[in-house]
């Protein structure tokens, strides 16, 4: 019975070590969300983001396990992640200010639309080329 007890202790801690946690940041998405998606007219637009979810700011990429690599991040993403840390999910004010600040910068370099008018356009951000996927 100990040893039964051991070993179903030690696959826990094992368990709980070996488990690699998401580093999703749901406050940035929700605010994302209410933004730009909660009251857009253009269903294209909300159906897109909501298809994308995660990949509004990241990229389509796997890890050397092949689960989701969260570190890519498309064009968007990396502005927004200059911007705000993990200690920030909890200020809603900052995330806000920095949805805005990221909006009027270049998507593409100098001559390209800004993230917020490819949102107007009703293009997902962090793909600057395409329309709405």
């Amino acid at each position: 019975m100990k040893r039964v007890l051991l070993a179903l202790l030690c696959a826990v801690v094992l368990g709980s070590v070996a488990h690699t946690s998401a580093d999703a940041r749901p406050a940035f998405r929700k605010q994302f969300w209410a933004k730009y998606v909660k009251d857009n007219p253009n269903a294209e637009f909300v159906n897109a983001a909501k298809k994308a979810n995660c990949l509004v700011c990241h990229e389509d990429k796997k890890d050397e396990k092949g689960k989701p690599d969260r570190k890519a991040r498309n064009t968007y993403g990396q502005q927004l992640a200059k911007r705000l840390t993990k200690e920030d999910q909890k200020n809603v004010e900052k995330i806000q200010q920095m949805l805005d600040e990221v909006s009027k910068l270049p998507s593409n370099g100098d001559d390209s639309p800004t993230f917020g008018q490819l949102i107007e356009q009703g293009k997902l951000p962090g793909s600057p080329t395409s329309a709405s996927q």
